[in-house]
């Protein structure tokens, strides 16, 4: 039997997680899942390239833990490799280096950007005289050797405070988006189980030495899509594939997971069809066919004058101030002085995410915060909101009286209006969006959702449609503040759904 639509509101208004609920009417049998996302290197601020990998990612995690599914949310810190052995090279030789003194009084992100700044110099500095590469190479192949051998080096100790700074700094960041991980590890903690899985390549004559004295598997092992895979070079170091292999057998052996999910750009296919080609003439086909690559567009950073700037930090800073902007020159937002700053930087966050969740995943694109300000985007969902709110606040009366029957269940002798009818159906619509965007793995389907529910909702709200609150008798006034109070739930899950936070008060 079907319940009657102001049942169907109420039942909207008092659930705990309308995602969730979305997927009651299904019976999706129960995955373990490992979710392997944004995954930034370390000694580097957050670059906008692992931004689409972290909000597709923590998408990911919370739709499959709704539709009842045991979760693993992963983040794979690249920790180890040759950037960080010419990092270390170059910063030995550098002549401005801060005082410990200094450092200490520096915070984290400062930290990491000196980092990444004297990155950019090795790199420079590495055209100009390329003896630095050797350099570099032997670098890795020493620490390598001792981070092996639990060797105390200078060189090791060092490493292990940016990789601690690090950690510290991207905490931080993720905190501004919202996300969280089920675990951390990184690349370097893999190599040893990477040396194991070659030494037994090697002994299985799956792997063979090359002319240029590296261990490699040829096209002919495993149907790789390349010349090629090399597993170790002729120093005896690790590659990124090594301990990409190392990191997926010891998340084998720690969570026994139904599938692994890499979310990482489309141009990195080749790499995830060698690893799994890889896996496979190691003849464990069983765990290579859990491999999945769920990959997507690649993001360009912000134009600036000086060109573009990556630094997803420096994003989020640029937004501040063009959020800023807008609230200064808007004829209806009405905010304390106060008020404005931490809002500012909530509506920066704001339309970075939307403005990635809103697109179809495979889709590149350039980042601008052009338009992303205007009623058409992510503004259009806190304005609707925080409208909704204040028309709760405004008839705090008859909102009590309308908490009271629903609680009550007491819904008789009230019905909704003919006017109703647009914005009821168009609540009705959110489990099917939620269970397009899970069929689909796309936030788009739910994002273009919630613009539409704010269109509808805006014209809801116009007094020319005749759905006013304020005024009208009991019986007029409860099932319209319940159909505008199930509009703002509705738009309040869906859009934390995308990992945006609403705002009350705009």
């Amino acid at each position: 039997m079907t319940a009657s639509p102001l049942q169907q509101l109420r039942r909207v208004i008092l659930s705990k997680n309308l995602v969730k609920d979305a997927f009651r009417t299904r019976k999706i049998p129960s995955k373990k899942f490992v979710i392997d996302f944004s995954s930034p290197n370390i000694a580097k601020t957050f670059h906008v390239g692992n931004l689409k990998s972290t909000l597709y990612g923590n998408f990911l995690q919370k739709i499959f833990r709704y539709a009842g599914h045991d979760v693993i949310s992963l983040n794979y810190l690249g920790d180890w490799g040759t950037q960080f052995a010419l990092l270390m090279t170059y910063w030995k030789t550098m002549k401005d280096l801060p005082t410990r003194e200094q450092w200490s009084e520096m915070s984290n992100r400062d930290k990491v950007e000196a980092l990444t700044a004297c990155y950019v110099l090795a790199n420079a500095r590495l055209k100009e005289y390329p003896p630095l590469q050797d350099d570099t190479h032997r670098m890795l192949a020493t620490m390598e050797a001792s981070l092996l051998k639990s060797e105390d080096t200078a060189e090791l100790r060092l490493w292990r405070e940016w990789r601690n700074i690090s950690v510290e700094y991207l905490k931080e960041f993720y905190a501004q988006l919202g996300v969280e991980f089920t675990d951390w590890t990184s690349e370097s903690e893999q190599i040893s189980e990477g040396i194991h899985i070659t030494n037994e390549l090697i002994e299985k004559k799956v792997a063979t030495l090359s002319d240029d004295n590296r261990w490699v598997i040829g096209m002919n092992q495993g149907n790789l899509t390349s010349g090629r895979a090399t597993l170790r070079k002729s120093d005896d170091s690790t590659l990124y594939l090594t301990r990409d292999l190392g990191h997926l057998y010891n998340m084998d052996r720690k969570y026994a997971a139904d599938h692994y999910l890499y979310v990482v750009e489309a141009a990195q296919s080749s790499h995830f069809a060698q690893l799994k080609a890889i896996v496979k003439a190691k003849g464990d086909e069983e765990l290579a066919n859990k491999i999945k690559h769920m990959d997507y567009g690649r993001v360009l950073g912000l134009s600036t004058r000086a060109g573009i700037n990556s630094s997803v930090d420096f994003m989020i800073d640029e937004g501040i101030r063009e959020a800023q902007s807008y609230i200064e020159s808007s004829p209806t937002i009405k905010l304390n002085a106060e008020e404005i700053p931490d809002v500012s930087k909530l509506l920066s966050i704001s339309v970075i995410i939307f403005d990635t969740m809103r697109r179809q995943k495979s889709t590149h694109y350039h980042f601008k915060f052009k338009g992303l300000f205007d009623d058409s985007g992510v503004m259009l969902l806190n304005q609707k909101y925080s409208r909704l709110n204040s028309l709760q606040l405004v008839n705090n009366e008859i909102f009590d009286i309308m908490n009271e029957r629903i609680q009550e269940d007491n819904l008789s002798g009230i019905s909704l209006d003919d006017t109703a009818k647009d914005l009821y159906t168009e609540i009705m619509n959110f489990d099917t969006a939620v269970l397009l965007s899970y069929e689909n793995l796309e936030s788009s389907d739910l994002a273009n959702y919630l613009l539409r529910l704010a269109k509808v909702t805006g014209r809801a709200m116009n007094p020319k449609h005749g759905l006013r609150v304020k005024g009208e008798v009991e019986s007029k006034a409860i099932p319209r503040l319940m159909l505008l109070s199930a509009a703002k739930k509705t738009l309040g899950d869906g859009m934390q759904m995308l990992g945006l936070r609403p705002i009350e008060r705009l």
